[in-house]
């Protein structure tokens, strides 16, 4: 699946589900791409992997928040948005 997809999704103001990434999740987001990453994976693209890591230290910030609701929410669209794709 393409996690970055659905979550640029979530971002967009005319996203068909109606749920928007705060700006300080988007924040956290955009963090998490830039981070300087020193290794990567031979089966991942250098643009997967850092976006991969972006959606990593998103849910872990909201983990560390004591966002569970809120992950859990992300989660359930990006599941349904996966599951319409098929």
């Amino acid at each position: 699946p393409d996690w970055h997809a659905d979550i640029i999704c979530l971002c967009s103001p005319n996203n068909p589900t109606g749920m928007v990434l705060t700006e300080e999740e988007l924040a956290v987001y955009k963090r998490g791409r830039n981070a300087h990453v020193h290794t990567i994976p031979h089966n991942a693209s250098r643009a997967d992997y850092l976006k991969a890591t972006a959606l990593e230290c998103l849910l872990g910030w909201l983990y560390l928040r004591g966002e569970k609701d809120r992950i859990n929410r992300l989660f359930a669209v990006m599941m349904e948005e996966d599951g319409d794709a098929a």
